[in-house]
């Protein structure tokens, strides 16, 4: 009970510094949206300022301008701070009763979802198993970097060949709130969480009304857009209510939600992955695509209400930075809300080409500036593009997709049968027919990579799928709401029978959480509440070797260690990992992805087991001094790795400087 309090204390002080944080780039709203959507802004003004310090800290990084540290951070808080300030000033009175009471209840919610989810965390906190070793790495070499980009923890004498901007900001969070990144990672898993929620309830209330004022006279709009954003947030797929029919709840296993298409029936040569947020939000891996879904809901809402005002150069060019950032968070989102945002624009100015061509090439061109100081240092992964020999079975398509089809095809039937239509219609219309494409384009092609063949078009299946359920998601609220209106309005029976169905399907969408809570986190009793402190796996099963990261946590800058170089998604490379300095080679499927081939991460492997265990010293020597090695890990993984380690060379080389049980660290002062 004592844990449980210390963290809600935690999460609380984590709680007000993100309303302080959100208050920073609030009255920037005033010179980008009119007056009735400021309100709205409010939870959107958190990632706002999130992007806008980031980016800024970024830039003077990556130019070596100024360095990466708290104090640089500070410098831009100030300034923003000021600038706010000076803007709130100006233009006072800023909003009206109704306006500060939405603004309440919307922070209200963001902080009772923050709560919720920081403490479903502390049943399951471990920063161990899928690809967290990796999140974790990326955001502690961040934290120890002086300049950008910042050094591979699993390649040494290499940068991060990865979109790592989402990183990036969760380490400007982590540094400026004054947390250690054990407790600040399940912190930021539990922001996104409440950022996604409070943030895609707003946007589709932001969609159904221009004015807050309007949305207290009609609940039935916050009942769907409810409804919208728990499938958002929490929702699944099909799969889950017919599987439990077919197999039982005793036998159902949550991720085959996401593992489906080439695993049931069984396809060697089509295994696909198609995610969700959901499953995000359980699993808790700190992922490129679960980083960029704030910046895809503030992308959403600008759009929005870029599509309803007179049009301004300046939300354009806004529009264009924000798909900059998101290359460089999630660089799939790029050419999936870029091609939205023409899709959208040219439902709106079908006879206006010459404004879509300029609105077009100013995003365009603002987009490429913002990205180019992060495209200095990415080297693309990807190997063109090729037409997929395989395809998904139809009855696979229609129990992953099929709820959203039902309601989407509903709404397109209205559409047409509907004389008099809202000019969001057209909006949320684009939204779902862009989903579709999303959904049937790896039907078609795919983006080549190092995955062989069998797993061609799995990570093209799943960067598209999972934007493909935002949107269908978040538009899934707004279609509701507008079918209680017309059920309201027209008294037709078949409005209220389709009503009553979508329903049912939302309901059965929504199982999977109940079965994915219950799968990662089992019971969630008093009794069995773990904390916030990612690290209490490495404490309990490697404790010598955890006696040895607290030892080098404390090493200033980013000397380079050797570890065993290990396989993906095992407890290899745990010392990199969770401090930050970097080894000679990490996880090898990875970095085989990252640097585009094979040969050189397979080479460093086998360089890391001469070093180990070479019968000769002298290359093993002249490899340590190659890599700059100055640490050298003998611990658990070690041994495991190489039985036939030898490790008087390192006596005759090094100094040891900790030791725990079995688990040591050379210093290597006589090489």
């Amino acid at each position: 009970m004592k844990l449980l309090f210390n963290d809600l204390g935690i999460i609380f002080r984590w709680w007000l510094f993100l309303l302080f944080w959100g208050g920073l780039s609030f009255p920037l709203w005033r010179e980008l949206a009119p007056r009735r959507f400021w309100a709205f802004g409010w939870i959107f003004a958190k990632i706002l300022t999130t992007a806008i310090i980031s980016y800024t800290v970024f830039w003077l990084a990556t130019f070596h301008i100024l360095p990466f540290s708290l104090g640089a951070i500070s410098l831009v808080v100030l300034l923003l701070l000021a600038v706010s300030i000076w803007l709130a000033w100006r233009d006072r009175p800023w909003l009206a009763g109704g306006e500060i009471k939405f603004i309440i209840v919307s922070e209200l919610i963001f902080g009772l979802t923050l709560t919720g989810w920081s403490l479903l965390r502390g049943f399951q906190p471990n920063i161990d198993g899928l690809e967290k070793f990796m999140d974790f790495g990326f955001l502690n070499s961040i934290l120890r970097s002086h300049w950008l980009p910042p050094a591979d923890p699993w390649f040494a004498g290499q940068s991060i060949n990865y979109y790592y901007f989402g990183h990036f900001q969760a380490a400007i969070l982590t540094l400026f709130s004054g947390l250690p990144s054990f407790i600040a990672y399940n912190l930021l898993i539990a922001t996104i969480f409440a950022l996604a929620f409070s943030g895609g309830l707003v946007l589709i209330l932001s969609w159904l009304s221009d004015r807050v004022t309007r949305l207290a006279q009609k609940r039935y709009l916050w009942a769907a857009a409810l409804i919208g954003v728990l499938l958002f947030t929490l929702g699944g797929n099909l799969h889950t209510i017919v599987f439990v029919l077919k197999d039982g709840p005793a036998h159902y296993w949550y991720p085959n939600a996401t593992r489906f298409i080439g695993y049931y029936p069984p396809n060697p040569h089509d295994r696909t992955i198609h995610e969700f947020p959901s499953y995000s939000f359980i699993v808790a891996d700190l992922h490129a695509h679960l980083n960029g879904l704030p910046l895809v809901l503030l992308f959403l809402f600008s759009l929005g209400i870029f599509i309803r005002c007179r049009f301004r150069w300046g939300m354009a060019a806004f529009l264009g930075w924000l798909l900059g950032i998101m290359f460089t968070t999630n660089a799939w989102d790029f050419p999936i809300y870029g091609g939205l945002l023409a899709l959208v624009t040219g439902f709106y100015w079908k006879n206006n080409w010459r404004r879509w061509l300029q609105f077009g090439s100013l995003t365009l061109l603002a987009a490429l500036l913002t990205a180019l100081p992060f495209y200095f240092s990415f080297h693309s992964i990807t190997q063109g593009i090729a037409f997929t020999p395989t395809h998904s079975l139809w009855w696979q398509l229609l129990i992953l997709w099929g709820f959203f089809w039902l309601v989407a095809a509903f709404y397109w039937i209205v559409l047409v049968w509907q004389k008099r239509r809202q000019k969001m219609d057209r909006f949320v219309l684009a939204l779902t027919v862009w989903a579709t494409f999303l959904v049937f384009l790896p039907e078609v092609i795919y983006v080549r990579d190092i995955y062989a063949v069998g797993y061609h078009r799995a990570n093209t299946m799943f960067k598209l799928v999972y934007q493909a359920f935002v949107l269908y998601a978040l538009a899934s609220g707004y279609i509701f709401a507008r079918f209680r209106q017309l059920a309201t309005k027209s008294g037709r029976w078949w409005f209220r029978l389709t009503l009553v169905a979508m329903g049912l399907g939302a309901a059965a969408q929504l199982l999977f959480i109940v079965f994915a809570v219950r799968g990662y986190y089992g019971r969630l009793t008093i009794k069995r509440y773990q904390g916030l402190d990612g690290r209490r796996w490495f404490r309990q099963k490697m404790a010598d070797d955890y006696q040895i990261y607290l030892w080098l946590n404390h090493l200033h800058g980013q000397p380079v260690i050797l570890e065993a170089a290990g396989q993906s998604y095992t407890h290899d490379d745990r010392l990199s990992a969770y401090t930050g300095l970097p080894t000679v080679e990490g996880w090898l499927v990875h970095e085989w992805l990252w640097r585009g081939g094979y040969e050189i991460p397979a080479r460093r492997q086998k360089e890391v087991e001469a070093i180990y265990q070479g019968k000769n010293k002298t290359v093993a020597r002249y490899l340590l001094k190659k890599y700059h090695v100055r640490y050298v890990i003998i611990g658990s993984r070690e041994r495991d790795h190489y039985p036939d380690l030898d490790e008087t060379r390192f006596q005759k080389w090094g100094t040891i400087v900790a030791q725990a049980g079995k688990s040591k660290v050379y210093y290597l002062n006589k090489l």
